[in-house]
């Protein structure tokens, strides 16, 4: 079921087979967990919170399908939910993961509440529990709920850790402030690294 979802790139016979692990094996977090990816991949967010929902019962303190929780949320829009869960996801893990518990608690709240205040007043409050990197994404995140994305572009250019997201996020700004040319670059250099592995 792995190798199809991220090396043949086959997600229904990967949902099959992953499916069939669960039967087998219906305590297996890892089982729960991958189905759920699998199932997100292939636009059935429902069914995939349904398994990641599932896995984190399983597993209460595991970290991996708490957070594909927050961002399935987010994926379906249900913002206040997402803040509810929120709330678990910091009793839990906030020492381990300050960045995942302050900035994704505010993330959820600005997205209720239409407003990057949750957002700024994080960073005001959190920003130094923030590694350089989180900071920079965070940061990022902000300039462009405000609107200012060439900020948001100078924010991300200079940050090459793979965590940053950098050419995808980059695509988007461009396209966001109506830079098009520069915008199809990044979604080109994107493509080329996906083909890459």
């Amino acid at each position: 079921g792995l190798y199809e979802i991220y090396i043949s790139k086959e997600l229904d016979q990967a949902i099959v087979d992953l499916e069939t692990v669960v039967r087998v094996r219906s305590n297996s977090t890892t089982a729960h967990t991958s189905l759920g990816l699998a199932l997100r991949r292939n636009g059935r967010f429902s069914e995939a919170y349904a398994q990641l929902t599932r896995a984190w019962d399983l597993d209460p303190l595991n970290y991996v399908p708490a957070f594909r929780i927050m961002s399935t949320l987010e994926g379906l829009r249900r913002y206040p939910e997402l803040v509810d869960q929120m709330k678990v996801f910091q009793r839990r893990f906030l020492p381990s993961r300050p960045y995942d518990a302050y900035v994704g608690m505010a993330r959820a709240e600005a997205r209720v509440q239409h407003s990057a205040e949750p957002l700024r007043r994080a960073l005001q409050e959190h920003g130094d529990t923030l590694s350089a990197i989180a900071r920079t994404v965070t940061e990022t995140t902000l300039a462009r709920m405000e609107g200012r994305y060439m900020d948001a572009v100078k924010l991300l250019l200079p940050c090459t850790d793979d965590w940053c997201g950098r050419e995808f996020r980059l695509g988007f700004l461009y396209w966001a402030a109506g830079k098009t040319e520069e915008s199809r670059r990044w979604f080109r250099t994107v493509e080329r690294l996906a083909e890459d592995g």
